[in-house]
C-alpha cells in the first residue's frame, strides 16, 4: 500500500511539474504584452513595431497587438514561437535572479529564433555579448520566479 502511495505521488507531482512549466507570466506593460508592441515583427522584420489596437487579441490573459492582421495571425497560429520568453522581463535581470521592466523599442534582441526582452539597449548590449551564459542562467532562475507566483 505505501509503495502505491508513492507511485501515486510521484505521478502526480510530475503532473504538476508539467502544468507548471507550461504555465506562462507575462509581463503586461500598461496593460500590454511587450509594452503593445508586434512581438511577431521583431522575429520577422528584426524590428519594433508598434501594435495597433484594431489587431488585438488575449493570449494567456494578457493583450497582445499588432501591426497587421496577418502578423496577429501568425502568433494566433503559433503563439509560443512569437511570445517573448520569461515572460517579457527582461532577460539579463532574470539571469540576476530579478524581474525588470522592459524598453520595447531599444531593449530587445532575436536569437536563435526566439525573443528576448531587455529593459535598456545597455542591458541589450549585454545580452548580445555572451548569450549562452546570460540565457542558461536566466533559464536556470525563471522556474523559481514562477514559483513564486512572479
Amino acid at each position: 500500500m505505501v509503495r502505491v502511495l508513492m507511485i501515486a505521488a510521484l505521478v502526480l507531482s510530475a503532473f504538476v511539474g508539467a502544468a507548471q512549466a507550461d504555465r506562462a507570466v507575462y509581463l503586461a506593460r500598461h496593460g500590454l504584452g511587450a509594452g503593445g508592441y508586434d512581438v511577431v515583427a521583431y522575429v520577422t522584420q528584426g524590428a519594433a513595431v508598434e501594435g495597433r489596437p484594431a489587431h488585438r487579441i488575449l493570449w494567456k490573459g494578457v493583450v497582445w497587438q499588432f501591426a497587421s492582421q496577418a502578423n496577429r495571425e501568425r502568433f494566433e497560429a503559433d503563439p509560443r514561437t512569437y511570445a517573448p520568453r520569461f515572460g517579457g522581463y527582461c532577460a539579463v535581470a532574470m539571469a540576476h535572479n530579478r524581474l525588470a521592466e522592459i524598453d520595447p523599442e531599444r531593449g530587445w534582441l532575436v536569437h536563435e529564433g526566439r525573443l528576448y526582452l531587455t529593459h535598456d539597449a545597455q542591458a541589450r548590449d549585454a545580452l548580445l555579448r555572451d548569450p549562452a551564459a546570460v540565457l542558461t542562467r536566466a533559464q536556470a532562475n525563471w522556474p523559481h520566479i514562477l514559483a513564486a507566483g512572479q
